[in-house]
C-alpha cells in the first residue's frame, strides 16, 4: 500500500490544462453543466470522470493499472456548498459504477487535500477544538501522533457525513483510513475564523486544519462486490 501511495503522489503533481472531450465520437472542447464527461487516456492507463458546473469543477480518476487497481483519486475547484458538491460527485460516482462495473476493485479513495473544502476545513477545526483528546495551547493531541488522533476524530465526529450518505446510496461505506501531513494553525490566521469564533474557539488557539486524507471503501453487507 505504500507503494501504491508513493506512485500515485506523482501523479498528483502532473497537472493538465486543457482536456480534449469526447461526446458521440467528436472530438474538442465541450462545456455542459452537469453532464460527466469522460476522459480516457490510455498511455498512462487511466480515465478521468469530470462534472463542470458553473465555475465548479470536479473529477475522479480511475487507474487501471495493476499497481493502482482500486484506487480512486478525486479534485476539486469547487466554492459550492458542500451539499451541493455532494450532488454532483454522486453523479460522477454513479457514472464509474455504470462504466466500470465489477473490472474496478474500487477500495481507496484519495482525496487530497481536506482544505480544497473551507467546509470540512473549519468542521475538522471544530472537532478539535471540542475534542478533549487535543491540547489548543501546544498544538497537538494530549497522548499519541497526530495522523492517528485525526483518523480516530473524522471517524467517530462524522468529519464526512455528507459523503458518507452518498456512498450509502450506492451500497458502499466509507470511512477515514489514513491521513498525512497535518496542518496545525492558531485560529486567528484561519479565513473562516470569524464565522467558528463563536463557537468557543479563540484565536490563539493551534488546531488541526488540513491534510492529505484516504477513504477506505467497502460494500455494504448483502451486495455485489464491485
Amino acid at each position: 500500500m505504500f507503494r501504491n501511495r508513493m506512485i500515485l503522489m506523482g501523479c498528483i503533481g502532473i497537472s493538465t490544462l486543457w482536456f480534449s472531450f469526447f461526446v458521440h465520437g467528436q472530438s474538442g472542447p465541450v462545456a455542459q453543466d452537469n453532464i460527466v464527461i469522460v476522459e480516457p487516456d490510455p498511455a498512462k492507463m487511466e480515465t478521468v470522470y469530470r462534472i463542470t458546473e458553473g465555475p465548479c469543477d470536479i473529477s475522479w480518476t480511475v487507474y487501471h493499472s495493476q499497481t493502482n487497481q482500486g484506487i480512486l483519486q478525486y479534485r476539486s475547484r469547487c466554492t459550492f456548498p458542500l451539499g451541493k458538491q455532494v450532488q454532483l460527485i454522486s453523479k460522477i460516482l454513479a457514472k464509474i459504477l455504470q462504466d466500470e462495473g465489477n473490472s474496478m476493485k474500487f477500495h481507496t479513495l484519495f482525496l487530497g487535500r481536506l482544505n480544497s473544502s473551507a467546509e470540512i476545513s473549519a468542521r475538522l477545526v471544530t472537532m478539535a477544538e471540542q475534542s478533549p483528546g487535543w491540547d489548543s495551547q501546544r498544538g497537538r493531541p494530549t497522548s499519541g501522533g497526530i495522523n492517528q488522533f485525526i483518523v480516530k476524530l473524522a471517524n467517530q465526529a462524522h468529519l464526512y457525513d455528507e459523503w458518507k450518505e452518498m456512498f450509502h446510496r450506492f451500497n458502499k461505506s466509507i470511512e477515514v483510513s489514513s491521513v498525512e501531513r497535518v496542518l496545525v494553525s492558531k485560529a486567528g490566521e484561519l479565513p473562516y475564523f470569524d464565522q467558528i469564533k463563536n463557537q468557543g474557539i479563540k484565536a490563539t488557539d493551534k488546531l488541526p486544519y488540513d491534510c492529505l486524507v484516504w477513504l477506505s471503501v467497502t460494500n455494504e453487507k448483502g451486495t455485489e462486490i464491485n
